[in-house]
């Protein structure tokens, strides 16, 4: 038989009741069941007014309730039933007595029902009123413990708050890296394709350029062969030259402007009117 060893605390809320009157809603309560040790279960409820009650719950006892209320399976079945029951929103405090002396001093009895659902076996226990020092003890005990359950979660969520930060912060650092990389890969595709639809040239390839000395050299070369006289090219290039001749376009020169002739006298006649003078 499974022990209470790793039973988890349950805290909750119960609604308290008249049992003359059920749909008379009274104060509600707040229990706290735990582990008391590998035997028994213990639990606390309280309205932190006159009502503050007890059971302590022996594997004996839990036994003969789970064939009365017919939980069939295992033990461990069993007990995950009970838990389910008060993690459940339907637990009933069920109070004996007056109304007027439940306010001020308390019900004379009290029983505790809990169902996990409609429909499903429920789940019947007798309470001990505790009074006195016993009872601002179990209230204190509900008090603490409720608190340090809270800070526990309350670190806890920090903590997956924390972790929740760091990972998106990580995240979004990855996704940018990750989208700088993409842009990459797709300029580097881009070109490839732009390459893949343009001829090749010269330069394009390293072993078809020639240093430029070279072609200094060889340009210089065939200058030379067409300067010299007796020398023509041969070769396909120079039939297919001497076939197609190209068109010669005659440049008419404008007309030359001639100057009017200018009137000498001749120096024979020159000397002859001289002459005539004297």
């Amino acid at each position: 038989m499974t022990a209470f060893g790793g039973f988890e605390p349950v805290f909750g809320k119960a609604q308290g009741r008249l049992e003359s009157s059920p749909s008379h809603d009274l104060l509600p309560f707040l229990f706290y069941l735990r582990a008391k040790n590998s035997d028994h279960l213990l639990i606390h409820l309280t309205d932190f007014h006159a009502n503050t009650w007890y059971s302590d719950m022996s594997t004996e006892y839990l036994e003969d309730m789970k064939d009365d209320i017919g939980i069939g399976g295992s033990w461990e079945d069993f007990i995950t039933y009970v838990r389910a029951v008060f993690l459940s929103n339907n637990v009933t405090i069920l109070l004996k007595g007056s109304l007027s002396a439940i306010a001020s001093e308390g019900a004379t009895s009290a029983k505790l029902v809990g169902q996990k659902a409609k429909g499903t076996p429920k789940f019947r226990v007798k309470l001990t009123k505790l009074q006195g020092i016993a009872a601002t003890d179990a209230m204190g005990t509900i008090s603490v413990e409720m608190f340090n359950v809270f800070r526990s979660q309350a670190a806890s969520l920090s903590s997956e708050t924390a972790r929740t930060l760091q990972l998106s912060t990580a995240f979004l650092h990855e996704k940018a890296r990750a989208d700088v990389l993409q842009e990459r890969l797709d300029a580097l595709s881009f070109n490839k394709k732009k390459s893949r639809f343009r001829p090749m040239l010269a330069f394009d390839d390293p072993t078809m350029t020639q240093p430029l000395a070279t072609q200094n050299t060889m340009i210089a070369s065939v200058l030379e062969d067409f300067s010299t006289p007796g020398i023509q090219p041969t070769g396909p290039s120079t039939q297919t030259e001497s076939k197609v001749k190209p068109a010669t376009k005659t440049i008419h020169a404008p007309p030359r402007l001639r100057a009017a002739p200018i009137m000498r006298r001749s120096k024979r006649r020159k000397d002859a009117e001289d002459d005539d003078d004297e």
